[in-house]
């Protein structure tokens, strides 16, 4: 089951996610380390899956999505996170038509600094895209959170 937002009117977006999730988003391992085989692999999701959600609940920055609770009734995590309003910039990006130099920089400048905080804490998201940059608002088009 793809991720779901539940909630439509709250500040708060809930997602469902299978007890096995695919591959990690954010690990605290070296970057370096090679993917393990699929046994390996689906064995170490069962193991790390706790710590991913631990690393998530700690980043506490201005331009990461913010995950309020995690739970997990043997099936699926539920993951509450706070709500944006103002969709993928990717897709704002193609529905503007154009994006001009100075509304880049700041994107570029805002990104840049939400990586330097996950590294400064030795973590690495492992799929930054820009489906993955979501705006906080319809309003503007260069504020915006990591997910």
């Amino acid at each position: 089951m793809p991720p779901v937002c539940c909630t439509q009117h709250s500040k708060l977006c809930a997602l469902f996610l299978p007890t096995m999730p695919p591959l990690p988003l954010f690990t605290a391992t070296a970057a370096s380390n090679p993917l393990p085989s699929t046994r390996e692999h689906a064995h170490q999701h069962h193991v790390l899956w706790p710590a991913q959600v631990r690393i998530l609940k700690q980043m506490r920055h201005p331009s990461i999505i913010e995950v309020e609770a995690v739970l997990n009734d043997g099936n699926f995590f539920y993951i509450v996170m706070e709500k944006l309003e103002g969709g993928e910039l990717f897709d704002r990006i193609v529905k503007k038509e154009s994006y001009t130099e100075r509304e880049a920089q700041n994107t570029t400048l805002i990104l840049l600094n939400a990586v330097g905080y996950m590294h400064s804490r030795n973590i690495v998201h492992r799929d930054l895209k820009p489906e993955n940059l979501l705006l906080k608002s319809n309003e503007n088009d260069t504020d915006i959170k990591i997910a």
